[in-house]
């Protein structure tokens, strides 16, 4: 149970919604804890960043988006999309963000996420969406095309990695192509030799606490030379981790089991 005391501060990794049955239950719950007094934040997940603009959107909203916006009070839905892109914590040392950084990165986007989607939009959309970056070695580009010629999404593919079905009555068109190494990969483009992104930062910005990428082999969380991963998959069946950060003591990890499995893993 969660007993803050005065100087406390709550600090959320970011994916509040879209993660279980009750998204608005866990925004409200939060902001419960705001109006008691207690210092409460959260950083920009690719969940929120996807609210984020599709409610810039004329017709923006799909069922799923539209329900979840009538299940919240404006003042939960303003708390929840008026988050930064990322955290620091100086008095650790530490910086908050949800997905992950690249190792060429000399700054960061800008933490506020109105300033980083006017100015640095690419790279806002990686801090929430960064797992594992490009390996050495050839990749094979794979575009679905439908019996009526028309192009699907393409996907970027480890020598590894199976290739899609081709569409009923279409094909699929490949071509090997050599991406940048440390490139950004999409959870579908990810191979056997693919790094996670922690395993190459260099703690240049900080130790950094993520999110988004989820642990489902481990109950506690995850510790790199220069980053904590502190996603072990609740949603799925798994754990609840957070780390209790205190000035002159070494972090502590504290977890907490899944009653049950809210959802399953896969794309």
């Amino acid at each position: 149970m969660f007993s803050p005391v005065d100087g406390d501060q709550l600090v959320s990794v970011g994916d509040l919604i879209k993660k279980g049955p009750d998204s608005a239950g866990v925004v409200r719950l939060l902001r419960s804890l705001v109006e008691q007094g207690i210092s409460v934040s959260h950083v920009l997940g690719n969940h929120e960043g996807n609210l984020r603009a599709r409610v810039r959107l004329p017709n923006g909203f799909d069922r799923e988006l539209r329900l979840l916006i009538d299940s919240m009070s404006a003042e939960d839905l303003s708390w929840l999309l008026d988050a930064p892109l990322h955290l620091e914590l100086p008095a650790f040392g530490a910086r908050v963000l949800h997905g992950g950084i690249l190792p060429s990165w000399r700054d960061l986007p800008p933490a506020d996420a109105d300033t980083a989607e006017a100015s640095d939009p690419e790279r806002m959309d990686l801090v929430m969406r960064t797992r594992n970056l490009s390996g050495p070695g050839p990749r094979r580009l794979v575009t679905r095309v439908r019996k009526n010629g028309k192009r699907g999404r393409s996907f970027r593919l480890a020598e590894d990695q199976r290739l899609p079905e081709a569409p009923a009555g279409g094909t699929l068109e490949v071509e090997e192509i050599t991406l940048p190494l440390h490139s950004f990969l999409g959870l579908r483009e990810i191979g056997a030799g693919d790094p996670n992104w922690p395993t190459l930062y260099d703690g240049r910005f900080g130790h950094i606490y993520f999110g988004h990428q989820p642990f489902l082999d481990h109950d506690a969380p995850v510790s790199f030379p220069h980053a904590t991963g502190l996603d072990l998959g609740c949603v799925y069946g798994g754990w609840l981790a957070s780390v209790v950060l205190e000035e002159g003591r070494a972090p502590e990890t504290l977890t907490v089991r899944a009653e049950r499995e809210y959802s399953r893993w896969g794309f």
